[in-house]
């Protein structure tokens, strides 16, 4: 097999409900909002003042979605581009969540380049340098000409994200700004048609009615709704890390990082963790919630806690996902892909095949497994095994050595396959034509 070959080796995704049946969601959930009530008040009385004092527009429905700043890959777009059919299919507004309490690299701006004729990875230049802590406390940045040539395919579309990056850098911190260059690039490159985006930084959330209502609960109750946030993620734990005693749902921010926060210390400046900000998200600034695979995992547990917490169900989510890759293939080498794990094989059996052990490998590792366990007998037969191995591999020593050194020759091819077959490469540098077959094949239905 070659490294072209191994790299089209990957499956497609493509992930997205009927729209109907995500408008017939979104209505369900505006009707029921008049006949909840929470903390005393209905509940479409707590959306009407938290979406007004986050600037949502409250004379429609609205379709929330979000993620971490920075700019994505198709994966995450298609999150909008669903949003985005479904607002206009049903006359509500799109609204977007800005994860600016999260610590990721904003500034990472990757493209694909060849480095002496081999595929590889670069990325733009950004000034100031990247700091730790949220991305809602760290600077808007400046985005510099790559460094390294980008392959002809891309370079007009990495000149658009860096302009449009750089037209954005009069927002106050790097979290809106790439929200703001994001928002750019959706219109210029897939002309969305439900209207402007309304991006809502997480930070913010906190600030509305109902967000400090419920701050007022759990710090009321800490214990129960611990209780209740533990006991929803026992049945996936490894979603987040289980709350201590007397500690709540909540990152204080500082300058370089988060800190936990506990009951009985609520200072500011306070913001939500994902299972609240989800929560609240899908609660009172929305009527439909659209995440990804990784983030309809985790609503599962939100869920949950909710109706083991405040005893209500959140409005129906839906999830949105697709792989989209550059066409990079003719980049590859033809030559057999020799991979770790196939050196790693012949090493351990070098008279078996790719698909089986050999005959006399099988019958001194059964030999193995038959002997009493901690015993002398199996400590024999396991030292033969050694012995045989090390013998069949004098006996194919330079074929192994052949092995080896097409592993380490092919490192570099090898690592290509797999940047000629990510989904992660920014979705600007994907050409319009395949940007409106995405918009198609994810809103056929």
């Amino acid at each position: 097999m070659s490294y072209a070959e191994l790299a089209a080796l990957r499956s497609e995704t493509l992930v997205a409900p009927a729209i109907a049946e995500q408008i017939a969601s979104l209505k369900r959930a505006r009707d029921a909002a008049g006949r909840i009530s929470l903390f005393g008040q209905p509940l479409v009385a707590w959306q009407r003042t938290s979406r007004a004092a986050l600037g949502i527009a409250d004379d429609r429905p609205v379709v929330m979605t979000g993620h971490q700043a920075g700019i994505w890959h198709a994966g995450i777009l298609s999150k909008w581009i669903v949003a985005d059919e479904v607002a206009c299919q049903s006359n509500a507004s799109v609204a977007a969540i800005v994860v600016d309490q999260d610590t990721n690299d904003a500034s990472l701006i990757a493209y694909p380049t060849l480095r002496d004729g081999v595929l590889g990875s670069a990325s733009l230049p950004a000034v100031p340098s990247r700091r730790s802590g949220p991305t809602g406390r760290q600077p808007p940045i400046r985005v510099g000409p790559a460094e390294a040539a980008p392959i002809p395919e891309v370079a007009d579309a990495l000149e658009r994200i860096r302009r449009a990056v750089n037209e954005s850098s009069v927002m106050p911190n790097i979290a809106l700004q790439m929200s703001l260059a994001q928002s750019s690039l959706m219109s210029e490159l897939l002309g969305l048609v439900s209207g402007p985006i309304t991006n809502v930084p997480a930070t913010a959330v906190l600030k509305t009615p109902f967000a400090e209502r419920l701050l007022g609960a759990m710090q009321g109750d800490p214990e129960q709704c611990r209780a209740a946030y533990n006991a929803a993620l026992s049945a996936d734990p490894g979603v987040a890390r289980a709350l201590l005693p007397g500690e709540l749902p909540l990152w204080r921010l500082t300058e370089g990082g988060r800190e936990t926060v506990f009951a009985s210390d609520m200072r500011a400046p306070l913001a939500p963790r994902a299972l609240l900000m989800t929560a609240i998200a899908r609660l009172v600034l929305s009527d439909l919630f659209i995440h990804g695979t990784g983030g309809g995992r985790y609503e599962r547990v939100t869920e949950a806690w909710i109706r083991g917490w405040l005893d209500i169900e959140l409005p129906a989510m839906s999830i949105a996902t697709a792989t989209v890759r550059l066409p990079l293939g003719r980049f590859l080498g033809a030559g057999p892909a020799v991979t770790i794990a196939e050196l790693r094989r012949r090493e351990f059996d070098p008279d078996g095949s790719e698909r089986q052990l050999s005959p006399a490998m099988r019958e001194k590792l059964d030999a193995v497994a038959s002997a009493p366990r901690r015993s002398t007998e199996r400590r024999e037969r396991y030292l033969a095994l050694m012995q045989h191995r090390q013998a069949r591999r004098a006996a194919h020593a330079a074929e192994l050595q052949t092995l080896r050194d097409a592993v380490a020759h092919g490192a570099r091819e090898a690592r290509a396959a797999e940047l000629a077959a990510s989904r992660t490469w920014p979705w600007p540098l994907h050409e319009r034509t395949v940007l409106a077959e995405l918009r198609a094949r994810l809103t056929s239905g």
